[in-house]
Formats: structure tokens, C-alpha cells, sequence
């Protein structure tokens, strides 16, 4: 076991519960990996294409510089549906327009029936399949209007049914359908009796959270498995992790993992607000994590897309590789409907499950993690003395990864981004491989003005983005309500021996 992590150890020396958690074995090779040494798959999995959309831009050059360079994208807003509401911080995406930026992704009599969650999704997803190579331009007959140019899987590249679709979620259009269908049944009461009328059918397909895998799936030709993952805030780990057995288990060629969210309706943002996690602080100071001073998140939509390919394949076709897919791993806290547990012993389980799905030692080589770390205040009715969310996992990551031989350096870009929700670790492994392994460079953690005292121990990255090109190996972190816990682990293209 790990050594006691400063003054709040994890666990009591010795602890029975705690005999199974080992720091990581270092590579006894100095820079680099082979996939074989004990990966029991066989198949090994490439990150081949990406796309998101949120707060800090349309397109993942956009965003990514922006976080990079700390451009602040976070506001304040008020709802006047609801004027007792405070004023919240809030990021929302911009210069979207739905009939104009899906024009040729989709046809125009499919856009009514797709929520604003569904229809963000579609353009990264077109960003992320076109950076992959997968796609091919076709006209599509439509009798009386003639033909329409739309875009598809090249079957001269993949096979439709061996591409599958994961999408995921934390609310999906549910809030936004049921606000709009409410407004149109218009409840009254007529001679004693309460009458309304019907909403609209379309407001049923907006609400259905599995609707974000068919809305990929038929714009694109995408006749693969298709799952939906419902994990809260770890949804987008748990959505990698499901595409990753997909094609560990030879049951697909290629995965586009697909997760959004967009419930800026004035319920939506209102139903977090009431558990005190949504800060309503100055945004030029806020939000922030790791911090003393950590009063909540910024409420953010956003969506975010991943391309996963088996590694063999893309090499076969000369495929971009822009990162290898090592690792994931998943654990429940069985504890809280919203705390993590103090120790972090299950958020431990779920990022050493990631280090050991990698399936051999891991190289020597630097580690970044985009930590969960939401910026919420410590908790209030566990007691003096309790941990809030950010400094537990400061202490959890410091476990699992504190005596790797390569510098360790950590930071939440939610701080820049605000939280995604159910995009957010997603749209996060999307933001660290570009700025990372793409770019060299360290993505900060914004508003940094007094760190707890874990943040020096995990190499908190503060305030602005330093030098990363030594790094070699990602951890993505998503530590969920209800006590979601998974972990992802990506390697430099360059670390491996294929």
C-alpha cells in the first residue's frame, strides 16, 4: 500500500480492505511499451478520429486552444421563468444554428424530431468521422425533390455493420421535451374539469435519452451493435469503456462514441442548483477546484465524440493515429447519492482497474490526469474535519499514481469548460489528447488562487497551461453521482511497440 498521503491518510496501516491496492509496477523499460506482455485481449484499440462542441468553441482546434490559452467562456445568468433562482454560472454554446451547421448531415424533415441534446451531437460526430477517414460523400434519391448530397460510411474502408455506435448521457432532451410538451397541453379548467391539449408527437422522440445512438446511426450508415450508456457525470468513461470491449471482443471494426448534453432550461439548471453544486460566484474568479475556495460548478452543454478503431485495422489503411486506447476501469461506491466516500477506496479500485487493463507494466514516462474534480464545496453534514469531492480525489490519484518514476501533473479543465455532465469525460479525453499528445502542452486549471494542500502532491497544473511534451501516458477520471467511478487510460502513439 501506498504511503499515508500527507494528513489525511486514506486508510488505517493495515487495513484488511486495503491489501489488494498497489501502487502501479514501473516499466523496467525505459520509454516505451509492448502491447503483449500480458494483455489478454490480443486486440489492441486506436483513437482515430474526434470532435466536440461546448462552451469554448464548434470544433475541437477551437476548443482546445481556447482551453489551453485559459479564454474564459463562463457566465453568469439569470432565468427569468424562474426569478428566484439566483444568478448562475452557466456555459452555453454558441453560433449554433441547427438547419444551417446540419445541412448535408441530415435531411431537414428529421431535425423536429431530435432534441437540442441529439442534434449538438451531430456535427462533432462529422468532425470526428471526417478527421478519421471514414466517410464518403453520395446523393440521396428523394422522388419528387430530386437527390440531396449527404455523407456516409465508405464501404471501401469499413464495413457499415462492423461500426458500432455507443452514445451516452446524463439527462439527454428529457427536460426540454417535457417543459415544451407542458407548455402545449395548457391545463385549465373548463366548467369544473380540467382540460389541456396533446403536445406534439415529435416531443416523445425528443425526450428519449437512447435517441442520440439512432440519430448517428442513420446519419451516417452506421448498421453496427448500438448501446446507450446512462452514467451521469461518468458516462463518458463508461461510454469508452463499452466501446472498448466492443472491439476487444471482434464485435466491430470501428465505434463512434458519441455522448451530449444540453439542459440549460431553467428546470434543468434549477435541479442541480438545488443540491448547492452550481456556484452563483463572480466568473472571473469562478469556477474553480482544488481549491479552499471551491463553490460549485458552471453548468455547461456540450458534446463530444470519439472514433475508436481496432489499432490493426488502421494500420492496414494508413488510419491517423492520434492516440492508443490502453485502459479502463469501473467501480461503485455503493455509499452516497451524491458524496463520494472519504477514503476514495472505490475511486481507487476504478483508476487501478485503468492501469491494469493496460495489460503490461507502465512505461516511464510522465503522467497527466484530467481529474473529475467539479469545484463543489466540502460537504456540510459528514462531520468537521470531512473532505470535499476534489481533495478525496487529489488523494486517490496521488495513491494510484504518486510513485510512478515520471512526473505526475493534474488539472480539471471544467474550470475553463464548465461541467458537461454527462459530455464531460468524454469531451475531456478529447481536450487532453489534442492539447496533449497533439499539441505538447499541459491544459491549466483556471482560478487556482488558494490550492488545498493535495494539489502540489498531484502537480496541480495552475492558472496557465505549461510544457507537456514528455508526457506519455493520459488518465481521464469521472467520478459520478450515486457513486460512478470509472477511469480511462491513453498512451503516445510513440510509447508503443506494435
Amino acid at each position: 500500500m501506498a504511503a499515508a498521503v500527507g494528513e489525511t491518510s486514506l486508510a488505517p496501516r493495515g487495513a484488511a480492505e486495503w491489501r489488494n491496492f498497489t501502487p502501479p509496477v514501473i516499466s523496467s523499460s525505459p520509454d516505451r511499451w509492448n502491447f503483449h506482455e500480458g494483455n489478454p485481449y490480443g486486440i489492441q484499440v486506436a483513437v482515430v478520429g474526434m470532435g466536440i462542441m461546448g462552451p469554448s468553441g464548434n470544433n475541437v482546434p477551437e476548443f482546445v486552444n481556447n482551453v489551453i490559452n485559459g479564454k474564459r467562456v463562463i457566465e453568469k445568468k439569470g432565468f427569468p421563468e424562474m426569478p428566484w433562482l439566483p444568478e448562475l454560472l452557466v456555459g452555453e454554446i454558441r453560433d449554433f444554428n441547427p438547419r444551417k451547421d446540419l445541412q448535408g448531415i441530415i435531411l431537414r424533415e428529421h431535425l423536429p424530431t431530435y432534441s437540442r441534446a441529439q442534434q449538438i451531437e451531430l456535427k462533432p460526430t462529422f468532425e470526428a468521422l471526417q478527421q478519421a477517414g471514414l466517410l464518403e460523400p453520395y446523393m440521396k434519391e428523394m422522388g419528387l425533390r430530386g437527390e440531396i448530397p449527404l455523407w456516409r460510411i465508405n464501404e471501401g474502408i469499413v464495413n457499415p455493420t462492423r461500426v458500432a455506435v455507443v452514445y451516452g448521457t446524463g439527462i439527454g432532451g428529457a427536460v426540454g421535451a417535457s417543459v415544451a410538451a407542458y407548455k402545449e397541453i395548457q391545463p385549465r379548467e373548463i366548467n369544473g374539469r380540467m382540460w389541456g391539449d396533446m403536445p406534439k408527437q415529435n416531443h416523445v422522440l425528443e425526450a428519449l435519452p437512447a435517441r442520440g445512438g439512432p440519430a448517428v446511426s442513420m446519419a451516417f450508415n452506421a448498421q453496427g451493435e448500438m448501446k446507450t450508456v446512462l452514467a451521469e457525470c461518468a458516462t463518458g468513461n463508461e461510454s469508452l469503456q463499452a466501446g472498448l470491449d466492443i472491439l476487444r471482443l471482434d464485435r466491430a471494426d470501428v465505434v463512434i462514441v458519441v455522448n451530449s448534453e444540453a439542459a440549460m432550461e431553467p428546470v434543468g439548471v434549477s435541479l442541480f442548483s438545488t443540491l448547492g453544486v452550481v456556484s452563483s460566484d463572480d466568473p472571473a474568479h469562478s469556477p474553480r477546484a482544488f481549491d479552499e475556495g471551491n463553490s460549485g460548478f458552471a453548468f455547461s452543454e456540450a458534446a463530444a465524440v470519439m472514433v475508436l478503431e481496432k489499432l490493426d485495422h488502421a494500420r492496414a489503411r494508413s488510419a491517423d493515429v492520434l492516440a492508443i486506447f490502453a485502459g479502463a476501469g469501473a467501480a461503485a461506491d455503493a455509499h452516497h447519492a451524491t458524496s463520494p466516500r472519504q477514503d476514495g477506496r472505490n475511486a481507487i479500485d476504478a483508476m487501478m482497474k485503468a492501469v491494469r487493463d493496460t495489460g503490461g507494466p507502465l512505461p516511464h514516462t510522465d503522467i497527466y490526469v484530467n481529474a473529475h474534480a467539479t469545484g463543489t464545496p466540502r460537504p456540510r453534514n459528514q462531520g468537521e474535519g470531512a473532505l470535499g469531492a476534489d481533495e478525496i480525489e487529489g488523494n486517490v490519484i496521488f495513491h494510484c499514481l504518486g510513485e510512478h518514476t515520471g512526473r505526475l501533473r493534474t488539472s480539471s479543465t471544467k474550470t475553463n469548460t464548465g461541467h458537461m455532465l454527462g459530455a464531460a469525460t468524454l469531451g475531456e479525453a478529447v481536450i487532453s489528447i489534442s492539447a496533449v499528445f497533439e499539441h505538447g502542452v499541459l491544459p491549466p486549471t483556471l482560478n487556482s488562487h488558494f490550492p488545498v494542500p493535495v494539489g502540489e502532491r498531484i502537480g496541480l497544473v495552475r492558472n496557465e497551461a505549461i510544457d507537456g511534451r514528455d508526457t506519455g501516458i493520459i488518465v481521464d477520471n469521472g467520478f459520478g453521482f450515486g457513486g460512478h467511478d470509472a477511469s480511462t487510460a491513453f498512451f503516445h502513439r510513440d510509447l508503443v511497440n506494435y
